[in-house]
């Protein structure tokens, strides 16, 4: 689709695709836009609809948990709710809850829980998981020296989840700078179509699904009187953090010296080493230049 310079789609094209099923579903969207609600909705569906729960996948008595991560507990707790506010509205689906605490909603008497969780390397250990919700990942320890980078709790988790065939993650987050997790897989692109083929890492970005939507795009039914005026002026307020906020766009670090497309493109993959030899027999007038980082 193509969009104004608010974010409103004006021309779709439909592409054709081989429908398939997609373990991971990241979904990079503006703020505002109800995206807890679509998150809780299809973790929803697959707590009560998804099969995650036969006896074939999980030992009787087995703590099974579907952990909602957060970069805070306290937005953690509130989108948490949001499960529980969709159930009550049909009443099938309430009654599969059988109790709602602070942190905590318990179905079928506690055989599956969901429970708010911290981004930490230490969550999911220990526990059966066919379902992670991953919320705000743009807004979570990007680098590896941090304490809970992004990459190690996604690994933390995704081991708790091979029990189950049918085993989804939902990543979802407004993007932040051009680092980080939430960047790859942007970069990669749905099934890592953006990477060649010889790329090293392709593979992983197999049956993930990444999305983009501005927030007009996503049409929140509650903004739906107010946006076009809020968006208006918030565009001419503050350009970049409007690209960032409402567009779901990646902004430049600030403090790198070269931004991540300048590397990227500079980048030739699958290269280990390559010596002066190779170089001169290259034909290329490499120039070697020694940095240490100040830091």
């Amino acid at each position: 689709a193509t969009f104004d310079e608010l974010g409103y789609p004006t021309s779709i094209e439909r592409i054709e695709y081989e429908p398939k099923i997609f373990d991971t579903l990241v979904g990079l969207v503006g703020r505002r836009s109800g995206k807890s609600y679509v998150t809780c909705f299809i973790a929803l569906y697959e707590i009560v609809f998804g099969g995650h729960m036969d006896s074939q996948w999980i030992k009787a008595g087995q703590e099974v948990i579907v952990p909602y991560i957060a970069q805070d507990l306290p937005t953690a707790r509130a989108n948490m709710k949001v499960i529980h506010i969709l159930a009550s509205e049909v009443p099938l689906l309430r009654k599969q809850i059988t109790k709602i605490g602070m942190d905590q909603i318990e179905f079928w008497n506690g055989a599956l829980k969901v429970q708010i969780e911290p981004p930490s390397v230490k969550t999911g250990r220990g526990w059966a998981m066919p379902i992670v919700i991953m919320d705000e990942v743009g807004f979570w320890y990007k680098t590896a020296e941090a304490a809970n980078p992004a990459y190690e709790v996604q690994r933390a988790v995704t081991a708790s989840q091979a029990q189950f065939p049918n085993r989804k993650q939902l990543i979802i987050s407004s993007p932040y700078t051009e680092e980080g997790l939430l960047y790859d897989y942007d970069h990669a692109g749905t099934d890592g179509k953006n990477l060649t083929d010889d790329a090293e890492d392709k593979d992983k970005y197999e049956g993930t699904l990444v999305l983009r939507a501005p927030t007009a795009c996503m049409d929140n039914p509650k903004l739906r009187h107010t946006l076009r005026k809020f968006l208006t002026r918030e565009r001419a307020r503050d350009p970049e953090g409007f690209d960032r906020e409402y567009l779901a766009k990646f902004v430049s670090s600030i403090s790198g010296f070269l931004t991540p497309d300048l590397v990227i493109g500079a980048t030739d993959v699958n290269v280990k080493e390559r010596t002066k030899q190779d170089n001169e027999r290259s034909g290329w007038n490499y120039q070697y230049i020694g940095v240490m980082d100040p830091a």
